[in-house]
């Protein structure tokens, strides 16, 4: 999975890319074309779920808590 830093990067590019009309990026010698609008608002949110992720990860606390009886 990507870094924090490299998503907010990839985030950053489309919405760039979506807002001058052009559906086509290049990163990393790596070059995407999207068919749509709608494709590229998808990429985006996707990534932003990712992003999420990553952030709720590292807040995230695990509680545990045990319960007992003697069944009666």
């Amino acid at each position: 999975m990507a870094t924090r830093e490299e998503i907010i990067a990839q985030i950053a590019d489309l919405r760039e890319v979506r807002a001058s009309g052009i559906k086509r990026t290049k990163r990393d010698s790596r070059e995407v074309e999207y068919r749509t609008d709608a494709d590229l608002a998808r990429a985006i949110t996707a990534l932003e779920g990712q992003l999420t992720e990553i952030d709720n990860g590292r807040r995230r606390r695990r509680v545990f808590t045990t319960s007992t009886s003697k069944g009666l």
